[in-house]
């Protein structure tokens, strides 16, 4: 067992793995949208590991908690004993690799879920917190048949009547004009049914008379 492999480090914490031997690294990831950087980037070797032999690779998320509780931020997977019975069963040896999160859920749901709550200013690698604007801030499921009338909806980024932003699908909504114009309005991602779509959506106005007017502040 060598104490490092390349710049890997041998993980010698206290751990509750069974098999195999873990190492680890910082890296620095490059996507911007993201808002813990510095990650720790763990690899776990089986015994018969030599640095010449091939082996399958299985990629995890969540790398703190492949093979040890007590670096687990929301349950250890033991994850060398499965592979270990892998091995046992089918002759087929596997190295995992594996990227810690954030531990703190929030950021966690963040980072995996498409909600585009908060966007990234590139011009200054400044993460820029957002606020949806609209009946429903954001939308992730299916949203079918409302009708909604009279609407003035303001904001900055991501405005629209029904939600500011759409991962999911609205269907057969509609905005209806009957006293005043429906006004929505905002700097950026503003539309009449939703703001920021990365989902489906159908607009439906009764009339050209009942398309809202669009104001971009």
């Amino acid at each position: 067992m060598k104490n490092r492999i390349g710049k890997f480090k041998l993980d010698n914490s206290k751990t509750t793995m069974k098999y195999g031997s873990l190492y680890k690294t910082k890296i620095t990831l490059p996507f911007a949208r993201i808002l813990m950087k510095r990650r720790t980037l763990r690899v776990w070797l089986p015994e018969s590991y030599d640095g010449v032999k091939s082996f399958s690779c299985l990629y995890m998320s969540d790398g703190q908690n492949i093979v040890n509780k007590y670096t687990t931020a929301f349950g250890d997977w033991n994850l060398s004993e499965i592979v270990h019975q892998i091995k046992e069963r089918y002759n087929q040896e596997i190295i995992i690799v594996g990227l810690d999160c954030p531990k703190k859920e929030i950021e966690r749901i963040k980072e995996y879920s498409p909600s585009n709550d908060y966007i990234d200013d590139v011009t200054n690698n400044d993460a820029k917190v957002i606020k949806p604007v609209g009946l429903f801030a954001s939308n992730y499921g299916t949203i079918n048949g409302i009708t909604l009338d009279d609407v003035a909806a303001n904001g900055e980024y991501h405005v629209g009547s029904l939600c500011g932003n759409n991962s999911g699908i609205l269907s057969n909504n509609t905005i209806l004009n009957s006293n005043n114009k429906s006004v929505i309005s905002g700097k950026e991602n503003v539309g009449g049914i939703s703001g920021y779509n990365i989902g489906v959506k159908d607009d439906i106005y009764l009339s050209e008379l009942d398309e809202p007017v669009i104001s971009y502040e």
